[in-house]
């Protein structure tokens, strides 16, 4: 056996709010282009969908 005794699998926040970061990732990203995104609009626009239809929505 290779030593691993368990493995933890974060589904839904259960860990981390993984949502949050990736919509502050997506905020600092498109800044780096002089794209201004608000953070409160991220979160309640894109919140729980795919990225490939924020980009969409964005017109990119």
């Amino acid at each position: 056996m290779s030593g691993i005794k368990c493995v933890l699998f974060d589904c839904d926040g259960t860990l981390v709010d993984s949502e949050r970061l990736c919509c502050e990732a997506i905020v600092e990203t498109f800044k780096q282009v002089g794209v201004t995104l608000r953070l409160e609009a991220v979160l309640d626009n894109f919140s729980g969908g795919k990225s490939q239809m924020c980009f969409l929505l964005l017109n990119l």
